[in-house]
């Protein structure tokens, strides 16, 4: 399926006006950005997309963005890296969900590192437990299947 999905956000890239839907998310291309949504209501925005010639000769989109050097330059992209973004946009939009369940839940959200979560949680409360509020799927990703593990810590540690 990502295969199918790679050559499908490289139409979107590079044909004007060609619009993809998938699972969790949809990609269509204007003129001044190329806009990718996902089920979330999250949007990522490719600011002035060209078609241009990438190192091996091959046809390839830049769009204008922060670079390495932290200065506006263009920047190369295909179709596998939108999907990461992508991924790791919905990644970022299931920890939210996690962390106001949490939240709801009577947890204090201390601080969190990329994928985790550090909470106080209220001493009745199992760590299995934690990991069952973590996993409620939120409406905009209904059949995604998830899963959260942890481990209990008097002070902040690596697992």
């Amino acid at each position: 399926m990502f295969v199918a999905y790679f050559g499908g956000l490289q139409d979107v890239l590079l044909y004007p006006k060609y619009f993809l839907t998938v699972p969790f998310s949809t990609a269509c291309k204007t003129y001044f950005k190329i806009l990718c949504k996902v089920t979330s209501g999250r949007r990522l925005a490719y600011v002035k997309p060209r078609i241009g010639m990438n190192a091996f000769g091959s046809a390839c989109v830049t769009y204008e963005g922060v670079g390495g050097t932290k200065k506006w330059e263009r920047i190369e992209t295909c179709g596998p890296k939108v999907v990461e973004n992508l991924c790791q946009s919905i990644s970022r939009d299931l920890l939210c969900h996690a962390m106001q369940q949490l939240e709801s839940a009577g947890c204090r959200i201390v601080m969190h590192i990329h994928d985790e979560v550090v909470i106080e949680a209220p001493k009745a409360m199992e760590v299995d437990e934690v990991g069952r509020i973590m996993s409620i799927v939120p409406s905009w990703a209904d059949g995604l299947r998830l899963s959260a593990a942890g481990y209990e810590a008097e002070f902040y540690m690596k697992d």
